[in-house]
């Protein structure tokens, strides 16, 4: 799997978060950024769903299935079913494993600063099939960007999801 090349590009070019404040804003924009990964792969899940039984509606799938207490209530476990699917390989699952994780992380510990301060959760970007795949071209990155850059590359995979296929 390789790394976005546009992505990549974007990425390099400086640092997103200008404010003072910015491990809260970088914890914000890491929950952000991966829920809306997330968000996406449950539509792809619901949308292949309601093809395949007319007598479901996309609003069903959604409430049953990401609910609270919804049987892919979690990233990781969407992940799982859409790998299962064929809608993605192993590698986009793993990282997308690594990426609820990193979400969880900064989603339940209030504390947590920003990746290059944080080893443990920077230790999760590095230990992504993306990185390991390109990690020449990501160590030149800051640990947002790379954060940004494996984000952004799962993103467009899981929107070129063809449910049809």
């Amino acid at each position: 799997m390789k790394i976005d090349k546009e992505v990549l590009e974007k990425n390099k070019k400086g640092f997103r978060v200008l404010s003072n404040s910015r491990e809260t804003i970088h914890r914000s924009m890491v929950i952000q950024r991966i829920c809306e990964l997330e968000s996406d792969l449950c539509e792809k899940i619901a949308e292949f769903f309601t093809l395949r039984n007319s007598s479901i509606t996309k609003e069903k799938v959604m409430k049953d299935l990401y609910s609270e207490n919804g049987l892919l209530s979690s990233l990781s476990k969407s992940a799982k079913i859409a790998y299962y699917l064929g809608f993605i390989d192993d590698d986009i699952r793993h990282d997308l494993s690594k990426l609820a994780k990193l979400r969880n992380s900064y989603a339940h510990e209030k504390h947590r600063k920003q990746l290059q301060d944080e080893p443990d959760l920077l230790k999760l970007m590095h230990d992504s099939i993306l990185y390991r795949k390109n990690k020449p071209e990501l160590d030149a990155l800051s640990p947002q960007h790379l954060f940004l850059s494996i984000q952004e590359t799962l993103q467009k995979k899981v929107g070129a999801i063809d449910i049809n296929a």
